[in-house]
């Protein structure tokens, strides 16, 4: 009797150690794999300055690290390197710039556990950019543990998340209501493609449009894919394709303020179109972004009472 007592108190004390210890490989397998993410940037313009940061959270810690910043050399040149808040004071960089990447390394003595900003890269954007969208891609080939913390000196496991970066050429055309000055346009990158987009004043013609694109070669299209004669003026869902000298093309739609149904002029149609838009009758689904963003005739950023009024007091001719 007395050894089946003791058995069972053996048992249950070898039961408790092995909880015991599962319950620590649990706590210890508990702290996540770093997680690196590169900001991006948009709405940048040939000749603008942008730095993005390199972060990481979800730290578990490390007291070495290497790291590749990929970039475009066709769009973008490094200007510098600085190490950030979460950096160590043992930052290091390259002075002078492989083609295409950005090098830095962090070292410390002690493992470095904090959130925040390791490195900030400035680049400027290449002059001879048109339409340029892409990523900034972040590579880690070293991570290196802390043996204090009993990771051994072998790779931390990370995650690396990329940024990216949206830079066009700015576009003008001559004010139609002062000859010796010029009108910016709105060229951004929409999740449907880049639109083009233009006040209801605008005297908007391929004259007046092609001194932007230089050498570059430009068809211009109607909104049923139609090639546009030169005299024609370019209403809302009109296409300009930009071919540069290696083949490569973009495409560019037009979106004019007020000319929600693409007949190059504002009048009693756009204005129930708006009042549609507005109800809620018809999407940006039903006939696509370049129109939704004609519909927004003052360009606030929504569609309400103010654009049915606009439309209504402010015809394009």
């Amino acid at each position: 009797m007395k050894a089946k007592v003791i058995k069972k108190i053996t048992a249950a004390v070898c039961t408790v150690a092995l909880a015991a210890t599962c319950a620590a490989a649990i706590a210890y397998a508990a702290p996540p794999a770093p997680v690196f993410t590169v900001n991006g940037a948009s709405q940048l313009h040939p000749g603008d300055e942008v730095t993005v940061t390199v972060s990481v959270n979800d730290n578990r810690g490390f007291c070495a690290g290497e790291f590749i910043l990929g970039y475009d050399s066709d769009a973008l040149t490094p200007l510098g390197v600085e190490g950030g808040e979460a950096a160590s004071e043992y930052f290091v960089s390259n002075e002078e710039y492989a083609d295409g990447k950005v090098y830095f390394a962090i070292i410390d003595e002690t493992l470095m556990t904090d959130g925040g900003t390791l490195a900030n890269v400035t680049f400027k954007v290449n002059d001879n950019v048109m339409l340029y969208s892409g990523d900034l891609t972040l590579s880690v080939p070293t991570l290196v543990g802390n043996i204090s913390m009993s990771y051994g000196f072998n790779n931390v496991k990370s995650t690396v998340k990329s940024g990216e970066i949206h830079a066009s050429k700015r576009i003008f055309v001559p004010d139609a209501n002062n000859p010796d000055a010029n009108e910016e346009l709105n060229l951004s990158l929409e999740t449907s493609g880049y639109i083009l987009g233009a006040s209801t004043y605008l005297n908007l013609t391929q004259s007046a449009l092609a001194p932007n694109f230089g050498t570059r070669t430009t068809e211009f299209y109607g909104a049923d894919s139609s090639r546009l004669p030169a005299s024609a003026r370019l209403s809302t869902g009109c296409k300009i394709k930009i071919i540069d000298n290696s083949g490569a093309s973009d495409t560019l739609v037009m979106s004019v303020a007020g000319d929600v149904d693409g007949n190059c002029k504002t009048d009693a149609n756009d204005a129930f179109l708006v009042g549609m838009f507005e109800s809620g009758l018809i999407s940006e689904e039903d006939i696509g972004r370049a129109y939704s963003k004609a519909a927004d005739v003052n360009s606030d950023g929504v569609i309400n009472d103010a654009d049915f009024e606009t439309a209504v007091e402010t015809p394009l001719k």
